[in-house]
């Protein structure tokens, strides 16, 4: 190897690191809006409407820049778009935390919302740009969800003491870190291979209309179905995991030992596609963990804290295990490499979907309701993702980031 040649993987290395810490900046306000909210009720005294108001006002801002992404990412230059909004998404806290009325905090944290969008987005396609998005993809929410389980427990030590301004501020200077960071993914998709222009330049063989809407029904089935299943693990099952252990007999107590265990056992479940990788195909491995999942639904429904908390520290694991495939083959599966780039925005519909889901089935039925419901969809899910790889198998996929032809 020529050191020019060693110096360009050491800077393509660099390059992919820097892109999955900024994703992890990106990702760390909607991992952190608990501690956020507490600070907020604590400080401003805001009510659960009003909360609620900025949380989805910070979610829909997110997701209109996530969403545009397939149209400008290509087209701006990655880094200055990135420290443009690491700026004015540390200025947008601190705007918020020094100089917001409590009444308008909610049109502040929706311009945070849209400049957190076009931080995250850049470094999210830097990472589908690799020779391996899925393990790409695997240590960036690794990293992002250590980065968040810090932080959910150093942040609200500043509440007592300095208020939501001390904890808005904190994160502010995490964004603010970023800034040496946002340089090194200038070029990250600055290669013949991986760029969507390369994609429709590429050479493809003759094929009627409807073979070309098959082709994009590929990766736009496997987005649904990802989306789809985070909004049953994370917007169902996670986020109202207190309501259900009460409902089965679990102590409310134990609920905070058990999020934490899950937290833990979500780490390893990001973490193991890093080492699995392909060797056993995609729909192979979220079928196997999805059993898993929908097993752990059973252990959930008991009144037992200790099979309760067992049973949901598994489904942790194997829910982001299975997310994280998921990310790996939408981008291995999206030959425009376009579609990719808006999954969070389809993802956070889905989160909506499945809190609103969940909070009026339990409103109204019992946590076995939900489970039933859960378990169909998750079936469903996997379903779409084995029609998903069928339509792939006899047309275009992108592999290591390059459009091949089958």
């Amino acid at each position: 190897m020529t050191t020019h040649s060693l110096r360009a993987q050491q800077s393509g290395r660099a390059t992919f690191i820097a892109a999955g810490l900024i994703y992890s900046v990106g990702s760390l306000i909607i991992n952190v809006l608990p501690v956020v909210f507490q600070a907020l009720h604590e400080s401003l005294g805001l009510s659960d409407e009003q909360l609620g108001a900025i949380g989805t006002a910070f979610v829909l801002g997110s997701g209109m820049a996530s969403a545009a992404g397939p149209f400008w990412v290509y087209r701006w230059n990655p880094r200055w778009v990135s420290i443009v909004a690491l700026l004015v998404a540390a200025a947008g806290l601190l705007a918020a935390a020094f100089l917001s009325a409590p009444s308008s905090q909610v049109y502040w944290w929706f311009g945070i919302g849209v400049a957190n969008g076009f931080v995250a987005t850049p470094a999210f396609t830097a990472l589908g740009c690799t020779k391996n998005p899925l393990r790409a993809y695997s240590l960036a929410l690794f990293a992002s969800a250590a980065i968040a389980a810090v932080a959910s427990f150093a942040l609200p030590l500043l509440v007592p003491k300095f208020g939501d301004r001390g904890v808005l501020a904190a994160i502010a200077a995490i964004f603010a870190l970023g800034l040496p960071l946002a340089s090194m993914i200038s070029n990250v998709w600055a290669h013949p291979g991986n760029s969507p222009e390369a994609a429709a330049a590429a050479p493809v063989q003759s094929e009627h209309a409807i073979r070309r809407r098959t082709t994009l029904a590929s990766p736009i089935l496997a987005t649904l179905a990802a989306a789809i299943f985070t909004g049953v693990f994370m917007g169902g099952i996670y986020n109202f995991v207190d309501a259900i252990a009460t409902t089965v007999g679990v102590s409310t107590q134990a609920v905070g030992f058990i999020v934490a265990g899950c937290l833990v056992s979500s780490l390893m479940g990001t973490l193991l596609p890093s080492f699995l990788g392909e060797r056993l195909k995609s729909v192979v491995v979220i079928g196997g963990a999805s059993v898993v999942v929908m097993a752990c639904y059973v252990g959930m429904m008991s009144g037992s804290t200790i099979l309760f908390g067992m049973a949901f520290v598994i489904h942790g694991c194997f829910a982001t295990l299975i997310y994280t495939y998921y990310l790996g083959v939408i981008r291995r599966l999206d030959f425009t490499h376009r579609v990719y780039v808006a999954y969070p925005a389809v993802q956070a519909l889905g989160l909506a979907a499945g809190t609103t889901f969940a909070g009026l089935v339990l409103a109204r039925f019992s946590p076995a309701v939900l489970f039933a419901g859960s378990a169909a969809l998750v079936i469903a899910t996997w379903l779409c993702l084995v029609i998903a790889e069928w339509l792939a198998v006899p047309s275009r996929v992108c592999q290591d980031g390059v459009l091949v032809e089958s």
